[in-house]
């Protein structure tokens, strides 16, 4: 069986997530890019799903096993940064993010625009698809150490 994820984030180790919220918390103003789409995943969601399907003894094969909305990641940023805002973490009120395209913030490797990954060989087994973003965002920030970012 091979699990195919992708932009994890959880309250261990780096991630996106975590980089914008120390961002955040020292300036008002981010540049994040637009015009990229994938599927957010949090690590405590993909161990649950990982979990369910082997107990469903599902099949060898590829499965796809990210997140349950789409997003940017210009409205993973926002969403993040209003996450910690709702749950009382202090930083500049409001926030400016501004969207960019890819071209305006360079890279080494190349990323592509659609990364999205579709759930739907995970739920045809009955494997429950994984919280919406903005719950998992929520508990991802509530397992944070403000100031251990």
């Amino acid at each position: 069986m091979v699990c195919r994820t992708a932009w994890l984030f959880g309250p261990h180790g780096k991630s996106f997530p975590r980089t914008i919220l120390r961002a955040w918390r020292n300036r008002a103003s981010l540049r994040v890019v637009v015009d990229q789409r994938g599927c957010p995943t949090y690590t405590a969601e993909l161990a649950r799903v990982l979990v369910e399907l082997m107990l469903r003894n599902a099949p060898g094969g590829l499965y796809h096993t990210a997140g349950s909305e789409d997003e940017t990641w210009h409205g993973l940023a926002r969403r993040t940064i209003q996450a910690a805002h709702d749950l009382g973490w202090h930083g500049p009120w409001p926030v400016v993010v501004e969207p960019i395209p890819t071209a305006d913030w360079p890279t080494p490797a190349q990323r592509p625009s659609n990364s999205r990954l579709s759930f739907d060989k995970c739920r045809r087994l009955g494997v429950r698809p994984m919280a919406p973003l903005d719950e998992c965002l929520r508990d991802f920030v509530q397992r944070l150490d403000p100031s251990n970012l």
